[in-house]
């Protein structure tokens, strides 16, 4: 066959495309063909709609806040600590029989019996997580945060959950030795040292250390607890606040490291007060210069309203007055003062 005075090796085009060629001579003539215009690619074969992509996804995220398992804190071999592993005994292949059946049944494994409602999945109701751990006594204090009874984690809140567990959970010690991270918003700040201060001027202590971990060093006893909690926490369904804390409680079942402790209850009972700390320690103290540059910081009822700082074990003690010039911590010097009075916030 001869094609525009060239010929075309047999075989060399389909019946289709031979049969279009024609086609298009017998109504157009000797003319090239053109594409139309605005045409569309045509997707491959195993072309995958933006609305199947969509539905996969969503059964990964709800697969995994089922059966996945959380890293307790940082691990060698994964630089990313939030990363959620399959169990042992569940393989991929697995996982996608279980899409594959729930895509033909049209049931979706996120759905609850006591479920109240579409809107519980997407808007879910927070809880905070305040730690306090004890060393002497191996128990870790979990404070459970509803978001109806504070929003925040704030100075406020810390040091009333601080004062609340020496308080409660206390064993009369006179002596504290305190290690914190340096967040400022919650822990390094003028509010938290001035409260240590206001303690040992009341003589409910009788001395106080407290120490700053540095930065990239900041992982010590508490995230074992918090470890442990998170492990349980992803196996377990949980609906109430009843619920966290029980996931809490159960975390530890041998040890029983960790203590649930309740800010208040679902109907709204509170059971650990929150004062407006700032307000009430703002008249009494004077802010402390430069307290991002030092690490550890002492407080004795010998010295009330004075601070001893240091930026490093090794270095010399910087003594600063914190207590405002007209003003006393406890202007009658008894243990059993209680005072000046805070509104609660």
């Amino acid at each position: 066959m001869a094609y525009v005075g060239k010929e075309v090796p047999p075989n060399s085009i389909g019946r289709d495309t031979l049969a279009d060629i024609v086609k298009h001579y017998e109504e157009n003539g000797a003319r090239p063909r053109l594409r139309k215009k605005h045409s569309l690619p045509r997707p491959p074969a195993r072309f995958i709609s933006p609305e199947d992509i969509n539905r996969v996804v969503d059964f990964i995220k709800h697969y995994a806040e089922d059966n996945a398992i959380m890293l307790p804190g940082r691990q060698p071999g994964h630089k990313d600590w939030h990363v959620k592993l399959l169990p042992n005994h569940v393989s991929k292949a697995s996982v996608w029989r279980l899409y594959v059946k729930s895509a033909k049944e049209l049931v979706t494994l996120s759905s609850n019996p006591l479920q109240p409602g579409p809107m519980y999945f997407l808007t879910p109701r927070k809880c905070g997580l305040f730690g306090v751990s004890c060393e002497g006594l191996q128990k870790q204090v979990n404070y459970l945060i509803d978001e109806g009874m504070s929003s925040t984690k704030g100075s406020n809140e810390v040091i009333s959950y601080m004062h609340h567990f020496f308080g409660n959970f206390g064993v009369g010690e006179t002596e504290v030795d305190l290690h914190c991270d340096n967040c400022s918003g919650q822990n390094k700040n003028n509010f938290m040292l001035w409260y240590l201060a206001w303690r040992v001027g009341h003589k409910l202590h009788d001395k106080i250390e407290i120490h700053f971990l540095i930065a990239g060093h900041t992982k010590f006893s508490p995230d074992c607890g918090f470890g442990l909690i998170k492990q349980a926490y992803m196996k377990t369904r949980v609906n109430t606040l009843a619920d966290i804390a029980e996931v809490v409680e159960n975390s530890s079942p041998v040890s029983h490291l960790n203590i649930p402790q309740l800010v208040g209850t679902a109907e709204g009972k509170v059971l650990v007060q929150t004062f407006d700390w700032q307000q009430h320690l703002t008249r009494h103290f004077r802010r402390l210069p430069q307290i991002k540059s030092y690490q550890h910081f002492s407080f004795e009822a010998k010295r009330p309203g004075v601070v001893l700082a240091k930026s490093h074990r090794g270095c010399t003690t910087c003594r600063i007055s914190a207590t405002a010039p007209t003003e006393q911590i406890c202007p009658c010097r008894r243990s059993s003062c209680p005072g000046p009075t805070w509104t609660e916030n």
